[in-house]
């Protein structure tokens, strides 16, 4: 990629941003339903809980309330930023009426397309959720600030892609809820969501630790609350295996759907 296109992204880039990020302020109603349902409530439910828990513990496995707490915040606002259902909604709704066939045949891919919009429509959650996580980083280990910073990005761009591809699926299935639902179902069962790897059974610990939805949820406040050395290679190498593995895992599905379908509408 020459200067000229990676100009040419960073413009497009801010586009959408400058887009998606007017209609979202315009819709106060969202932005109050989304803060109240998706973030404050869940919280509250689980700090709730946890006191609870830890009444007679002062830690649990290593874990503090505190560093609980934190973990359940991080797990609860990357699973509400989270931009996968309008990802597959999207793209059902353009299978269905066969306007897909039109994306196909724009200058960039459908996936680049998918990519540019999710970064637009959460570009506010992404920059708050930037300065919480560096917040929070501070107050642990200052020094891997970076390291986290990173993390998240990597986090953001699997996240679109494993999106993606259950998006591609619509091909074959028309409800678009059910890929939806069994992608959530996934994400907060491997994810590990609102629960830290460490305090699940044994036999489940390696599952959870090496899928690639723990990068989505859990492996940044991991990170966080223990910035070891071998937990950071551990996590940067599966972002990054992951993130080379799904290129070619959305190629191969999409070869698959061209060689089905003879107009991607039908």
């Amino acid at each position: 990629m020459n200067q000229m296109e990676i100009i040419k992204n960073i413009v497009k880039i801010k586009n959408f941003i400058k887009i998606y990020t007017a209609e979202f302020l315009s819709n106060k109603s969202t932005v109050i339903s989304i803060t109240i349902g998706g973030l404050i409530l869940p919280i509250l439910v689980q700090l709730i809980t946890w006191n609870f828990v830890f009444a007679s513990n002062e830690q649990i496995k290593q874990y503090t309330f505190s560093q609980i707490i934190i973990y359940v915040c991080i797990t609860v606002l990357f699973m509400m930023t989270n931009d996968s259902d309008e990802i597959i909604r999207t793209m059902s709704e353009r299978i269905k009426n066969g306007s897909i066939d039109v994306y196909k045949t724009k200058p960039i891919s459908n996936f680049s397309l998918i990519l540019h919009i999710s970064i637009g429509r959460n570009f506010i959650f992404m920059t708050l959720t930037s300065i919480i996580l560096v917040f929070f980083t501070f107050i642990f280990n200052s020094s891997i600030t970076i390291h986290v910073f990173i993390l998240y990005i990597l986090s953001q761009i699997l996240t679109i892609q494993i999106a993606y591809t259950f998006s591609l699926f619509c091909y074959w299935f028309i409800n678009s809820v059910f890929i939806n639902y069994l992608f959530y179902l996934i994400l907060q069962i491997f994810g590990g969501f609102l629960i830290p790897i460490d305090l699940w059974p044994e036999p489940y610990q390696t599952v959870l630790r090496y899928n690639p939805f723990r990068i989505l949820i859990s492996a940044t406040p991991d990170v966080i609350l223990k910035p070891t050395p071998t937990n950071l290679k551990t996590i940067f190498f599966l972002a990054i295996f992951y993130i080379i593995a799904f290129i070619f895992i959305i190629k191969f599905i999409e070869k698959i759907t061209i060689k089905k379908y003879s107009s991607h509408g039908g």
